[in-house]
């Protein structure tokens, strides 16, 4: 289960980051952001921007994190799965060689599985990709490179402002970088 308190900590932290402020907000019993009774410096203009801005933020940040707490949910299952099917392995397994023979097949089944995955489209309402990540986004007929951003969704790589993540319906992750044999020394 997500740790709402330090998630709650971890967006103000980031939004300090940024350069926000909380000197004229208080989360309330409602988790929700609400201007302090002596915010008078503030424009009635910039008192709404701002408790929009800091609660649809919030709001994305609360989002992504339930979406990783439910992978994880998820890898444990798998994991208790995995466990139970391999309990007994070591009794049933007459020799290491054996017992070496099967993982090693597993190992090669997981990564052929692993780098097919990297290969085909996937929809953001599936999943997304990792904070950090660098993939692969289509955008209506378009593509072009992103980061994964935990705050903004998606950063453009060339102009590293945020994109529009209502217009993103799949990413791709991208190939590894060439090999220095398959560049060329460079030497021609």
């Amino acid at each position: 289960m997500i740790d709402l308190e330090k998630e709650y900590q971890e967006f103000e932290n980031n939004w300090l980051l940024m350069g926000a402020s909380f000197k004229n907000f208080y989360l309330g019993e409602d988790k929700m952001y609400h201007l302090k009774d002596g915010a008078n410096n503030l424009t009635n203009t910039e008192k709404t921007l701002s408790l929009s801005c800091i609660n649809t933020s919030l709001a994305f940040w609360l989002t992504q994190a339930r979406a990783k707490q439910a992978e994880i949910d998820s890898l444990k299952a798998e994991n208790i799965e995995l466990q139970k099917k391999y309990q007994h392995a070591d009794t049933q397994l007459s020799d290491i060689d054996g017992h070496y023979t099967l993982l090693k097949k597993e190992v090669e089944a997981l990564k052929a599985k692993l780098e097919q995955s990297k290969k085909v489209w996937i929809s953001v309402d599936f999943m997304l990709p990792d904070e950090g990540e660098k993939v692969l986004l289509a955008i209506g007929d378009e593509q072009t490179v992103a980061e994964k951003c935990r705050v903004f969704g998606f950063i453009d790589s060339i102009d590293r402002e945020a994109l529009r993540t209502d217009l993103i319906t799949h990413w791709m992750s991208l190939p590894e970088p060439p090999s220095k044999e398959a560049q060329g020394d460079g030497d021609e």
